[in-house]
């Protein structure tokens, strides 16, 4: 019977802090990505610039993250005011489980509007989404650069 060699204690060890280190990646990015689509949603729901007298709309504002096709989070939220703010909610977790499925490698971050007329409320002039777009454009790479995370 041939010997074999077995991988030393430290060989091992070596695996091991290699997949916790990216384990706790991860987890870190997954963190930061929620962390980030909930500032930016919360900037949105916020927004004063429309009035939403059913509270659809605001509830439909939700985001996913993603990784490696997974969906680590999910979050819509009914509105704090409004007459039927349900619709709004199934609306906005149909529209972001739907882009879910196109998002296979890496991570993503998806922040949407899902009442299918939000554009429409956005080419009017009013802000739906489109300062939280920018404000995430903006702290994606600083939050990134903290967590020493490569482009």
């Amino acid at each position: 019977m041939p010997v074999r060699r077995k991988p030393s204690l430290s060989d091992i060890e070596r695996k091991l802090i290699a997949a916790t280190s990216s384990e706790n990646q991860v987890k870190a990015i997954v963190t930061f990505l929620c962390y980030l689509g909930e500032k930016c949603v919360n900037r949105a729901r916020l927004n004063d610039t429309y009035m939403d007298q059913t509270g659809n709309l605001r509830s439909s504002i939700g985001y996913c993250v993603i990784y490696n096709g997974a969906i680590q989070k999910l979050s819509c939220q009914e509105a704090s005011k409004g007459t039927d703010k349900s619709t709004g909610v199934r609306e906005g977790e149909t529209f972001l489980r739907d882009l879910a499925r196109e998002q296979q490698k890496g991570f993503a971050l998806i922040i949407v509007a899902g009442m299918n007329y939000a554009i429409y409320v956005e080419a009017k002039g009013f802000d739906v989404l489109t300062g939280s777009r920018l404000y995430a454009e903006k702290q994606l790479p600083v939050l990134m650069r903290q967590l020493k995370v490569d482009d």
